[in-house]
């Protein structure tokens, strides 16, 4: 069985160094078949391996993308990181702006304070506790003021908390004037909500703080600016208040009321200034009552 396997083998080398050594004219047949023969199995095997070389650059490129979205998501949360960053430093400056601002306009020592806590019974929050009091030489009786106006005043006083009366509740009232008709009122309080219930004003707004005592004949105007008079020597002058609403003549026919707009959002109030009187501030060490060394 040995000695015919190597026969066979002798004889196909034979043959094809016999074909190899044949004329053009009789091989070219000969290859010409050979090559119809293989062209399917040469067709198989080029898809197979084109096939292969698919799966496996699909295969390479999908863990690209992945790495590639992976990096992509990394830049855009660092991107979206730096731009928070410079939107709070803008923030930040502009708040500095408006305390440097406000430092010139209010012409006295403010002492800056969060708001801790709110009134939990009256539901419109009519009063709010911040977190200074006797001994930052808060007394009862002091304008409170945020960056965009007047808030209210401060009443009970210990030594490390004031309560402060908002200018929404009935008992705060402020001498005030509208800043360019010059005409001269006594804001009020509405204190509770248009459904006078009270279970109901913590979710529903409160009114509009009123105006009263308005010359009758005076021409309000909507959209008008109001501010602090200065009588009363309560508020300093010429802080803002807020913006006429609507006016109508008071039901004695002697005089008009408006309401007006609050400049404050008392709803969202986080940081408050205590204005100090010149006796009270002539007591207190310049870093401790001045609001740039006084931050809360």
């Amino acid at each position: 069985m040995r000695g015919k396997g190597y026969l066979t083998v002798v004889s196909l080398i034979v043959v094809f160094l016999v074909v190899l050594n044949l004329p053009l004219a009789v091989t070219r047949p000969l290859r010409s078949a050979a090559r119809e023969l293989l062209t399917p199995s040469q067709t198989a095997m080029v898809r197979f391996s084109q096939s292969i070389r698919f799966w496996w650059d699909g295969w390479i490129g999908a863990g690209q993308l992945a790495r590639e979205n992976t990096r992509l998501k990394g830049e855009v949360a660092f991107l979206r990181g730096e731009l928070e960053k410079s939107d709070r430093a803008n923030r930040e400056n502009g708040e500095l702006r408006d305390l440097l601002g406000l430092r010139e306009q209010a012409r006295a020592p403010l002492v800056a304070a969060e708001v801790i806590a709110r009134e939990d019974g009256g539901g419109w929050w009519q009063t709010v506790r911040i977190n200074r009091g006797a001994n930052h030489r808060i007394r009862p009786g002091l304008p409170v003021i945020a960056l965009e106006g007047l808030v209210g005043r401060t009443t009970n006083v210990t030594p490390n908390t004031s309560d402060v009366l908002l200018i929404s509740d009935p008992n705060c009232k402020v001498g005030v004037r509208l800043s360019s008709e010059g005409a001269f009122g006594i804001l009020r309080g509405a204190g509770m909500a248009a459904s006078g219930l009270p279970q109901f004003d913590i979710v529903l707004p409160a009114a509009l703080p009123v105006v009263e005592y308005l010359a009758k004949d005076q021409e309000l105007l909507k959209g008008e600016k109001v501010v602090t008079s200065g009588l009363g020597g309560v508020f300093p002058p010429d802080i803002p208040v807020g913006v006429l609403m609507e006016s109508k003549m008071d039901v004695t026919g002697l005089y008009q009321q408006a309401r007006i707009s609050p400049s404050v959002d008392l709803a969202r109030l986080r940081k408050v200034f205590v204005m100090l009187m010149p006796e009270d501030a002539d007591t207190v060490p310049r870093k401790s009552a001045l609001m740039e060394g006084d931050a809360p």
